[in-house]
């Protein structure tokens, strides 16, 4: 597993960015890499399984450089997809493909991947981005919305210690109270929701 966080909240200073990444380092303790853009943060940490290699440390650059991407998860047919699509990898991890096959087709190639996934691409002349979680939610993705911007984490805990105030969802509690799970993507905290499997959102 890795972890990825992300945040286009002005107010989030890159200390505070960073202590927050932290909290998610037992979840990948090979590397952890950040990003900053007009106030947007990327922030990632790895667990090396396909690459070996610090090349395919995160944020990862697109080959154009126009895209960043943080990826949690594995492409079962990363090599496969390459070779159908003509993309000629760099490195030897999906990540490097997630993110090239995303510059070639948007959206669509959610549909040509075949694995396990939670994943962000970030447009550096837009400062949009593109979020999309796998069919089966088997990788966690938690987004945070208020008036100031958004957070995006692997973990709620990276979310609660970036923003002012906690409060907790009354539904939410009642939901595990009852039925020892949260249903419609809600968490326990007000705000705080679980992106829902086989979804995806562009900004």
């Amino acid at each position: 597993m890795c972890a990825i966080l992300f945040t286009n909240i002005d107010r989030i200073r890159t200390n505070q960015f960073l202590e927050s990444l932290k909290l998610m380092s037992y979840r990948g303790p090979d590397a952890s890499g950040f990003f900053n853009k007009n106030n947007s943060k990327l922030g990632h940490n790895r667990l090396k399984i396909q690459d070996l290699n610090d090349r395919g440390n995160q944020p990862f650059s697109s080959q154009n450089k126009r895209y960043i991407c943080i990826f949690n998860g594995e492409i079962y047919n990363y090599k496969k997809l390459a070779l159908e699509h003509n993309i000629e990898l760099k490195t030897t991890c999906d990540t490097e493909l997630l993110v090239e096959l995303f510059v070639m087709h948007g959206e669509k190639m959610l549909t040509m991947l075949n694995g396990m996934f939670a994943f962000l691409i970030f447009d550096k002349k837009s400062n949009n981005y593109f979020i999309a979680r796998d069919r089966l939610g088997i990788k966690p993705l938690y987004i945070y919305n208020s008036s100031e911007g958004v957070i995006i984490s692997s973990e709620v805990n990276a979310i609660l210690k970036l923003i002012k105030t906690i409060e907790l969802d009354d539904l939410g509690i009642r939901q595990y109270k009852k039925l020892r799970a949260f249903h419609n993507n809600r968490t326990i905290y007000r705000n705080i929701s679980s992106f829902p499997p086989a979804h995806y959102f562009n900004s």
